[in-house]
């Protein structure tokens, strides 16, 4: 059985209003939800958390980087030592800014327990899928419940972008 990762940080949190305030965060990343973290900001150590964000792993490994993410949640590089990860709540919004070798540290053992649990992150996808995706793309192909003995799949349907097609007129394509 695998444990948790965790790891507990002093950040800063830049609030709507433009003021820092220091905060403790822990950062955890679950086994049964492998391709999530959770950031829990605390008031104190044995207190419920005043909050928590639950985004993509590979977010905020790639926010490492460049800047990555659409939407509510949002990492950056914030020069070569810090890491801002943006959280927007309707009109709510904070920039929570944290050391870049925090970061990856926790990014790194949450790689390590991955190596580990390749398995169950395979299991996970495969649920996500299934509850996802219809029955014809979950069985190969689109076109009414699956393939059957002596039925093939339906053709490929060629992929064509307008615009493409319209800077080279004449091709067939756009090449």
């Amino acid at each position: 059985m695998r444990l948790p990762v965790e790891k507990r940080i002093n950040v800063t949190v830049q609030s709507v209003v433009g003021e820092w305030y220091e905060v403790s965060l822990l950062i955890r990343h679950l086994p049964d939800d492998p391709l999530a973290v959770r950031m829990d900001f605390l008031v104190t150590g044995n207190e419920p958390p005043l909050a928590t964000w639950v985004f993509s792993r590979d977010l905020l490994a790639t926010g490492l980087i460049l800047p990555s993410g659409e939407g509510d949640v949002r990492v950056r590089p914030h020069g070569e030592d810090e890491t801002d990860v943006e959280l927007i709540s309707g009109r709510a919004w904070c920039v929570v800014r944290m050391a870049s070798a925090d970061v990856r540290d926790f990014v790194v053992r949450t790689r390590s327990a991955e190596e580990y649990g390749g398995e169950e992150i395979d299991t996970a996808l495969d649920r996500m899928l299934m509850e996802l995706l219809p029955a014809g793309f979950r069985n190969g192909f689109v076109g009414g419940g699956g393939p059957r003995p002596g039925r093939t799949p339906p053709p490929p349907v060629p992929w064509t972008d307008a615009r493409v097609a319209h800077r080279r007129p004449g091709r067939p394509g756009g090449r």
